[in-house]
């Protein structure tokens, strides 16, 4: 067959007759691999640090992989512009993600919510049998309110889930714990079994990771006594499909001193020179914001065409990304395909999918993510728990017992998790812990801010009467009582501004995580006075918390999560305390 030569005129009446006796519907599209016309050679460049070769103008082919127009299209294929608006066909199948609602691929379905109601309530009536009425019935408030946000949020499968990796690991005899706050923080949680710590007894607060106005799938972190993630994974692939598990890549970008240096290489310039201009640039600055501030660099730039090209396709480069990392403890587990939520691709070497979402913004589009992380110290538990016998259960032992409070005052914690580290040490003799809610205390603090600031010292004092406790109002005393008048947790925070300004446990939140990140504060104060005020609080008093609230906002530490740290630090001095010698061995 003779060959013909293929223009576009050419190729347009070949598909024109094949489009004409098929009845198939043409679509045109570009080969789209840059954005702009112009990143034609910062592209080339890109190729040819991939292939760590000198870029050579001649060789480069072509400067039509750009993202065109409607206009350019149309003029491409000006004989047939239905190729071109057939295009609008795909868009009409396709799918549109809103990021500002999570629900857009769960709306219409019925996710689970009366199985979990049923396990919750099953599981409440356990956890209460010996507690009074009036005890009871304010549990069962608190859980009547977290289901009815669930049910609000479609997301119900995502904590059944949560009690099928749980069901899993321990059935094959792993010990697991959910050591995030939207775990700890829920009574749901509590009662049907997928963390030990009782939220209401001990002050844990929900709405910080769900509430009518923060309605995200709350990411649960799970810490295992061995490595067992890959059987975890088989076993969901199994029962939901192997659509619905995912690994959530990182991706990897091209640095600014990164892209000078790999760009530099591939224009030709000396490992001398390249290194001499990377100097200029400071640690913390973009290419743009080091030209501005260095004279002398932007004198160079200006008076040399080569390496104003050097700095030109840099900047093009910066921040591209141009590669991924994988980590197999973080992942998606959906009951429904996890396309219909965000593209997937798979590696050629791994058995399991890949979102081609990171994990800013997967939850963005309502998926559910799970980290599954081995966790040394329960492999401890779990290994003197055996040598100890059946018949012990370390989720029974009373968090009240004093030979255990007696060891952790000695400061003899070596083995035991988060408290044997020579500067942990130190701070429990001086602190003393004797409650539960010492340790929480204790696993906030030792953090740099905490350390740097002083106020370790000042609780201590405080605990042993040294400094007399004062509170900043005294209608603050039963929520700062137990951390001595100091504010150490989010949630407290969020308790004082319901408390003196009225605030729904949603408005707090949003209030903490503000302070938190330094935004809008003076907006916020505004609000915060004003409706304190309108309390029959004084402004000066007002005032004076809401500045206290956003230092202690700075370092404060999310109660939740210290509490899950807290409980197995508790487990571990308890087994130390009461089977040394197993405990040792295990360790």
């Amino acid at each position: 067959m003779k060959k013909l030569p293929i223009g576009i005129s050419t190729l347009s009446q070949i598909l024109s007759d094949n489009y004409i006796e098929t009845d198939t519907i043409l679509v045109a599209i570009n080969d789209c691999r840059y954005l702009n016309k112009a990143d034609a050679t910062a592209y080339e460049v890109f190729l040819s640090i991939q292939t760590d070769n000198q870029i050579k103008t001649e060789n480069m082919k072509s400067h039509e992989f750009y993202f065109k127009t409607e206009e350019e299209m149309l003029a491409t294929f000006e004989d047939h512009p239905e190729f071109v608006r057939n295009f609008q066909l795909i868009a009409d199948m396709c799918d549109k993600i809103e990021l500002d609602n999570m629900h857009f691929a769960q709306q219409k379905r019925i996710d689970g919510i009366e199985r979990l109601k049923e396990l919750a309530y099953e599981g409440l009536k356990r956890k209460t049998a010996k507690l009074g009425e009036n005890e009871k019935s304010i549990y069962k408030e608190r859980l009547d309110f977290e289901l009815n946000i669930i049910e609000q949020a479609n997301i119900a499968e995502h904590f059944l889930i949560a009690l099928d990796i749980v069901n899993y690991a321990k059935a094959n005899d792993v010990l697991i714990e959910a050591t995030d706050s939207s775990s700890a923080g829920s009574l749901v949680m509590y009662c049907i079994g997928v963390n030990h710590i009782d939220p209401i007894k001990h002050g844990l607060v929900f709405e910080k990771a769900l509430n009518p106005k923060n309605m995200i799938v709350p990411e649960i972190s799970f810490d295992l006594s061995c490595d067992i993630r890959d059987e975890i994974l088989n076993y969901a692939k199994e029962k939901y499909g192997s659509y619905n598990v995912a690994y959530i890549p990182k991706f990897s970008s091209i640095s600014t001193k990164g892209s000078i240096r790999n760009v530099g290489k591939a224009l030709g310039f000396s490992e001398d020179e390249i290194g001499k201009i990377i100097k200029m640039i400071p640690d913390c600055y973009n290419i743009e914001q080091s030209i501005e501030s260095n004279p002398e660099l932007r004198e160079k730039m200006e008076s040399s065409s080569k390496i104003k090209r050097l700095f030109d396709i840099s900047k093009t480069l910066e921040g591209v990304k141009n590669g991924i990392r994988t980590f197999p403890f973080d992942t998606v587990i959906s009951k429904y395909p996890i396309y219909e939520y965000c593209p997937l691709y798979k590696l050629s070497d791994k058995e399991i999918y890949f979102t081609q979402f990171s994990s800013e913004y997967i939850k963005d589009v309502g998926i559910g993510r799970f980290l599954l992380l081995e966790l040394k110290a329960l492999s401890v538990i779990k290994d003197t728990v055996k040598l100890i016998g059946d018949d012990f259960d370390v989720y029974e032992i009373p968090l009240d017992d004093k030979e255990t409070y007696k060891l952790l005052q000695k400061g003899d914690t070596l083995g035991v998790f988060q408290l044997e580290s020579q500067g942990m040490q130190r701070l429990i003799k001086d602190l003393k812990p004797t409650c539960f809610e010492d340790l929480i205390a204790l696993i906030a603090l030792y953090r740099p801010m905490p350390l740097e600031s002083g106020i370790i010292n000042n609780f201590i004092d405080r605990k042993h009467g040294k400094k007399k406790v004062e509170y900043p109002l005294p209608e603050l005393e039963h929520i700062l009582k137990e951390t001595y008048g100091m504010i150490l947790y989010q949630e407290q925070i969020m308790q004082i501004t319901n408390k003196l300004a009225g605030y729904t446990p949603e408005e707090a939140n949003i209030l903490r995580k503000a302070m938190h990140e330094k935004k809008e504060i003076e907006k916020q104060r505004v609000v915060f006075v004003k409706r304190s005020v309108k309390n029959g609080i004084s402004k000066e008093k007002t005032e004076y918390v809401f500045d206290l609230m956003a230092k202690f906002a700075e370092y404060s530490l999310d109660k939740s999560r210290a509490a899950t740290y807290a409980y197995i630090a508790y487990q571990t001095a308890y087994l130390k305390t009461y089977y040394k010698e197993y405990f040792l061995y295990a360790t």
